[in-house]
């Protein structure tokens, strides 16, 4: 039963998280985020707006939101809610924001109305991340660096597919949806934990084990591809595989690796193309974690291009190599660590590192984690590093 409540004192509210994991694939992708959308809208029980506020209102200013996200072979659509402590508002309330949420996720409003303002909502959401540059070079790349694999699926769904959905593709999803996806349900904050019972009363929670949620993306011949924009900055995107997800040992090393690469102001991306050289308005490494990824991202001038690429793969090498100061390698891993201890200060995060360590290995354990990080050494370092090859490279060029 995947159903986790961390009682709190540290927060006034309580916050919950309930979320439905599926394939990731299209056009499911796509149908969940218009199922998002509608399931935030308007339900049976309160079929307007209005009614919907008001309601939220009552709850002591219930705060709803539902958003979608990619794990590897995975794809979940999660509902957070977030409302008032009992302990503060002196009533069991909790009972009926659960029940207000189940009407929200189970009789969604779907008739043509719902279903056309949700398409229009989408539309305009995807239409504004297909028209930042640096959004668009990131799922370029993930796209030209896969071959059939989940890395290519958007997680916000395709615009060329909005439109063809229709109320019979959602209503079929849907109904899939809470049949057959697994259920993943977490509460933080001052929380009685009878309400456990409720839950699981309340919601069918299918726990079936996660099956190759991670895996690694194939190494491939090295491709680079470009587009050109009507925009200004020029930005671009690089993958690596790594043969590593957060399901390996080597994990923890692979963070320290993306830390001292390019997410710390002293990370050597930042000061040898940034700082030393005013190459670049921006450059950060990320990991995609369930797909064995990391990616370079950078806004530069157009002219700037190659000598921008020389430089990213001179940083790799000197990573390769061990090369880079002793300040820097300590700096990442005591960044990572202070990261990690200020976690359960935050309610989102706490929530987030909950799920994903859920997926992973069952259970939160902190002193691992923190373990896990120390442990790292300069020769995993080179070690991983070697594993490491440049899959793709797409840049979208702007007009300097």
């Amino acid at each position: 039963m995947r159903l986790i409540l961390i009682p709190s004192d540290k927060f006034k509210d309580v916050q919950f998280s309930i979320r439905y994991i599926g394939e990731n694939c299209e056009p499911d992708n796509t149908i969940r985020n218009l199922l998002a959308y509608l399931m935030t809208d308007r339900c049976i029980a309160y079929p307007t707006k209005q009614a919907m506020n008001i309601k939220s209102d009552e709850l002591y200013a219930l705060n709803l939101d539902a958003k979608v996200n990619a794990y590897g072979n995975y794809h979940g659509l999660e509902i957070r809610f977030k409302t008032l402590s009992e302990l503060y508002s002196k009533e069991n309330h909790l009972k009926d924001v659960f029940e207000f949420i189940k009407g929200c996720i189970y009789e969604p409003l779907i008739n043509e109305q719902s279903l056309s303002e949700a398409k229009i909502n989408l539309k305009l959401s995807l239409a504004r991340i297909l028209d930042n540059p640096s959004n668009l070079s990131i799922i370029k790349a993930n796209q030209l660096g896969s071959d059939h694999e989940s890395l290519g699926n958007f997680s916000q769904g395709s615009l060329d597919l909005v439109d063809g959905i229709q109320i019979e593709d959602l209503v079929k999803a849907h109904k899939k949806m809470l049949l057959d996806n697994d259920i993943v349900i977490i509460g933080l904050g001052r929380i009685d934990l009878s309400y456990e019972k409720l839950l699981k009363d309340m919601f069918y929670i299918k726990a079936s084990p996660f099956k190759n949620i991670g895996y690694y993306v194939k190494e491939k011949t090295y491709l680079e591809k470009s587009i050109e924009k009507d925009v200004k900055q020029t930005s671009l995107s690089q993958l690596y595989t790594t043969q590593c997800t957060l399901y390996d040992q080597d994990y923890a090393t692979l963070r320290v690796i993306s830390f001292m690469l390019g997410q710390l102001p002293s990370s050597l991306l930042f000061q040898e193309v940034r700082e030393k050289r005013s190459l670049c308005y921006s450059i950060y490494s990320s990991l995609n974690a369930f797909d064995g990824i990391l990616s370079i991202n950078t806004g530069i001038a157009k002219e700037n291009h190659s000598q921008v690429l020389k430089l990213i793969d001179q940083q790799i090498q000197i990573l390769r190599d061990g090369l880079y100061p002793d300040d820097l390698f300590n700096q990442a891993k005591l960044m990572l660590v202070n990261n990690f201890k200020s976690i359960e200060d935050e309610m989102s995060s706490y929530i987030n590192i909950l799920y994903t360590q859920m997926m992973v290995k069952n259970s939160f354990d902190l002193e691992r984690l923190l373990k896990e990080i120390e442990a790292v050494t300069k020769d995993d370092v080179s070690r991983l590093m070697k594993h490491m090859k440049k899959l793709c490279t797409f840049t979208v060029y702007g007009e300097k």
